[in-house]
């Protein structure tokens, strides 16, 4: 089957138009932005669609949507943004005794969403490789996707850790038969949380020791 896929995928006409090196055209109702939330621990995901990038916009997203719905942080780490760094900004974080953490400056790697906008930004265009001007209107389908997906880190998919929910399965409304497969529950196994807490001190280290290969030691001497 592994064989199959890769053979479809390198055949599929839309998938080789997504490697395209412009921006996404402007979506219905003029949204030009994308504020991306991803929760440190569960890997969930929050798409919003905006017009501007300014302070107010993100938290007009944040305290009337995410806060109440989804819980209030204690941490946010953000880039260097303006909007990141206005007085408005700080206030608010304070009065809601939430952190505010900023990655260093030119080193994009140090903020987790990197990752999922790479990702996010493949599925648009080829989700919407006919029409990008859509691409507003099917974020919430794309952000459903990425939190069924299992997670690579935890070994679940972000909407058990964080709302759990059990995930569905996508593929039961297409024409196609697989295997059934039983899963095998162990009764004495942890709490979901705590597995994937272990799964995620597993994947830190397994980063760290392909790191620590790479880097060259260096020596100090006392001057």
């Amino acid at each position: 089957m592994n064989k199959r896929i890769r053979q479809t995928l390198a055949a599929c006409d839309p998938c080789q138009k997504t490697k395209i090196s412009r921006a996404i055209e402007v979506s219905r109702g003029g949204a030009t932005q994308l504020l991306v939330t991803v929760d440190a621990f569960s890997k969930f995901v929050k798409l919003y669609p905006s017009r501007r990038a300014t302070t107010k916009a993100i938290l007009n997203k944040l305290q009337n949507d995410y806060f109440p719905n989804y819980g209030t942080p204690q941490k946010i780490l953000s880039d260097n943004g303006t909007q990141f760094r206005s007085q408005t900004w700080i206030s608010v974080l304070e009065s809601a005794n939430i952190k505010h953490i900023r990655i260093c400056v030119y080193h994009p790697q140090g903020n987790m969403t990197e990752r999922v906008n790479r990702e996010i930004g493949r599925i648009l265009r080829a989700f919407c490789h006919m029409k990008h001007t859509k691409c507003a209107t099917v974020t919430a389908q794309v952000e459903v996707w990425l939190n069924q997906a299992v997670h690579k880190s935890t070994g679940y998919a972000p909407i058990e850790l964080h709302l759990n929910e059990k995930r569905s399965n996508p593929f039961l409304t297409a024409n196609i038969m697989f295997p059934s497969v039983n899963r095998v529950m162990n009764t004495n196994e942890p709490p979901i949380l705590e597995w994937a807490y272990s799964n995620l001190k597993a994947a830190a280290e397994k980063r760290k020791c392909s790191h620590d290969k790479k880097a060259n030691p260096v020596s100090f001497v006392d001057g």
